[in-house]
């Protein structure tokens, strides 16, 4: 593996404190390092790490500028802004829900972020939250108080509260592509009955997804954004996160849905890396298979400039143009095949034709 990669990964376990020794070499530019680190949403972590140098090793204190580091501490402030805008945000909807008998469920970022040491350093995109099956009343007294709402997904609506974006999700899983989805979905929707936990903020409940509904949602939504070229190391360190955090999840029927969704292979390989690569203790991951040599292979492609299959197409109104994104979608899908093998159990043809048909239905 590159050493700019291996370098980033050991400062941002570093900076988790999922390790104690760093080995700091003067031979990479470390700048390099840095601008690799926000690319990958890692930057407020790999700062984490290079403070912690810093204080514990008084000779690295050269190994980037002042002005340099003044720089990166900006960065990193800004995420701490954002952080306390969305939590404000949330705050809001919750209280706004509220007064109309409306559950909030926070979905992948805050909710994720509240593992980390420093939550305000994992950086959050959009909130996403799942209403209980109220998205439409709650879209339509959203629409009466004079909010936009835009429906041009059925898997969520999106909307904006001081300039921050929301998705409401209708499912937790896009379930018109992967018919698998439709299994995971069901999942979804029995584990939420069973058990979910409380996120308290400024007074207000909402909740989040309980520890082994998260376990499954982290290896599937992480294996499809792996197999459709949006997978960024953030979200390796989100899975190495939360089972670091030994959380309370059945492993039994964990290990039993992804062995039966012909998931394994993917949660070997990223169990692997968190392992071997991060640090964290095997007991972590409960009934995981070390497999190195696929590890690397899934860390290299991480690390590549792969191209990312994009989610909005042109309309079938510009047929040249739609035929050409079908096309180059399916080739660069079969050149992946290997990725869509360790996540995926359903055929890849069939997929390919569910997607084919809601492009066509919904132009």
């Amino acid at each position: 593996m590159n050493k700019q990669y291996y370098v980033l990964i050991s400062l941002v376990a570093y900076g988790l404190n999922l390790t104690d020794k760093f080995d700091f070499t003067n031979d990479i530019k470390w700048t390099d390092v840095f601008t690799l680190s926000k690319k990958h949403g890692v930057l407020g972590l790999a700062f984490d790490g290079f403070e912690r140098l810093i204080k514990e090793n008084t000779g690295c204190n050269n190994l980037i500028s002042k002005e340099y580091k003044l720089h990166l501490g900006g960065y990193v402030l800004n995420f701490e802004k954002l952080y306390e805008r969305q939590k404000n945000v949330l705050y809001k909807l919750a209280h706004f829900y509220s007064k109309h008998n409306i559950k909030t469920l926070v979905l992948k970022g805050y909710g994720m972020s509240l593992y980390y040491p420093i939550p305000s350093h994992r950086p959050c995109g959009d909130i996403d939250i799942y209403l209980y099956g109220d998205i439409d009343k709650s879209d339509g007294i959203l629409e009466r108080a004079g909010v936009k709402i835009y429906r041009d997904n059925f898997h969520h609506s999106t909307f904006k509260i001081d300039g921050i974006m929301i998705e409401n999700h209708r499912s937790l899983f896009d379930v018109e592509i992967h018919k698998s989805n439709l299994r995971f979905e069901k999942i979804f929707q029995e584990l939420l009955q069973q058990s979910q936990d409380y996120i308290e903020i400024g007074g207000q409940t909402l909740f989040r997804p309980c520890a082994t509904l998260n376990a499954i949602h982290l290896i599937r939504h992480t294996g499809g954004d792996f197999v459709f070229g949006k997978i960024m190391l953030r979200q390796i360190v989100d899975i190495g996160v939360f089972f670091s955090s030994r959380p309370k999840i059945d492993w039994q029927y964990v290990l039993y849905v992804l062995k039966n969704e012909g998931m394994m292979p993917f949660y070997n390989a990223i169990a692997t890396i968190c392992v071997e690569y991060f640090n964290i203790s095997p007991d972590c991951f409960v009934g995981y298979t070390s497999n190195v040599g696929i590890a690397n292979k899934v860390l290299n492609e991480i690390f590549s400039e792969t191209h990312i299959i994009v989610e909005n197409p042109p309309s079938i109104k510009e047929p040249k143009a739609f035929v050409s994104y079908c096309y180059n979608k399916s080739i660069l899908l079969l050149r992946n095949k290997w990725k869509y093998k360790i996540v995926y159990k359903e055929s890849m043809t069939g997929m390919l034709l569910r997607l084919a048909i809601k492009r066509i239905l919904n132009r």
